[in-house]
């Protein structure tokens, strides 16, 4: 179970860090850039999450009367 949590944390995590800020360290090291920067990728990647397509649709499951 806490594998499956896991998993799942480190796909979003990987997906946070497609943006080249996040995945690099900033040469800008001032105070309250980094929180902004990790914000703005967090909100990138849910609407990309929310906008895609499903590649394999689900189907919804057969009525167990068939």
């Amino acid at each position: 179970m806490i594998s499956g949590v896991r998993v799942i944390a480190e796909h979003v995590i990987s997906g946070v860090k497609r943006l080249r800020i996040v995945r690099d360290v900033p040469g800008n090291t001032e105070d309250g850039f980094c929180d902004p920067v990790m914000e703005t990728a967090c909100g990138l990647h849910n609407l990309r999450v929310t906008l895609r397509v499903p590649k394999h649709p689900k189907k919804s499951p057969e009525p167990a009367w068939h």
